[in-house]
């Protein structure tokens, strides 16, 4: 295990991207507002325009990167102590009754008693049903499959000679209780770029995060199209980080990003 001391972030931080900081305060348990880090990435709107990629130093509700942040079932907006099916928004009782994202053609997973006209086919989070819209304001959302795909392809290309990036697949940092904290470290050597995810656990049902320290990982907007029950996210191991699914209830953390 590689321990990694503070790296100096050289990233810069979009207006576009914040609210005003100046009406923010945290004595008052408002969401911390996170610095939006350019890790180099470019990706093209559907009708061709581009835009940067950044993503948020933190999860949503930490305020350091080693934090785990706020744990949300998919699509809700506050954090809780009981992650399941029963208490779970977007459904009544059970997977088999959701109430708000399926696919048109997986009716078995429907309210039909509640709505009849059948599953809605909406297949990723409105804005009003992204806690990172919601808590952040701006430009900032949950990213989608295809943002965690961009990601990883920076895996793909620290392993090639001469690379401007290392991604450090289990690394540790020391939180100010002296505690080591493992995850995954991706650097940007020509800028000092960096982002660590935390291994923050999953919670289930009333078990919070038992887990954490052992894996971890964040919630997509993106909902699984066969299997309307999964939502994408992104999962990191001490050999693997990956794109996974994960039942909507359970409780992850959700690291925000932003277009610039």
């Amino acid at each position: 295990m590689k321990k990694l001391g503070c790296l100096l972030i050289a990233a810069l931080v979009v207006g576009a991207c914040n609210k005003d900081k100046s009406t923010f305060d945290a004595s008052k348990g408002e969401m911390p507002m996170p610095e939006a880090i350019d890790i180099g990435l470019e990706m093209t709107r559907p009708d061709g325009t581009t835009y940067n990629l950044k993503w948020a130093s933190f999860n949503l509700g930490a305020s350091k990167e080693y934090e785990f942040g706020n744990y949300y079932a998919w699509g809700e907006l506050a954090p809780k102590s009981d992650y399941s099916w029963e208490t779970y928004a977007l459904a009544n009782g059970d997977y088999e009754s959701l109430t708000s994202y399926c696919a048109k053609d997986r009716e078995r997973f429907w309210d039909m008693t509640a709505k009849p006209d059948g599953p809605d086919g909406v297949m990723r989070l409105k804005s009003s049903d992204d806690v990172a819209q919601e808590e952040l304001g701006g430009k900032w959302r949950m990213p989608t499959l295809d943002d965690i795909l961009a990601l990883l392809a920076l895996k793909e290309a620290a392993d090639e000679e001469g690379s401007d990036y290392i991604w450090d697949q289990w690394a540790s940092v020391t939180n100010d209780k002296g505690e080591e904290i493992n995850g995954t470290r991706i650097t940007r050597k020509s800028t000092g770029a960096t982002l660590f995810i935390p291994a923050s656990g999953v919670s289930e049902g009333t078990n919070l995060a038992p887990d954490a320290g052992s894996r971890g990982g964040f919630w997509t907007a993106s909902l699984n199209p066969t299997s309307p029950t999964f939502a994408h996210i992104l999962i990191v191991l001490p050999s693997v980080t990956q794109v996974a699914g994960l039942n909507r209830q359970k409780g992850l953390p959700v690291r925000p990003v932003c277009e610039d």
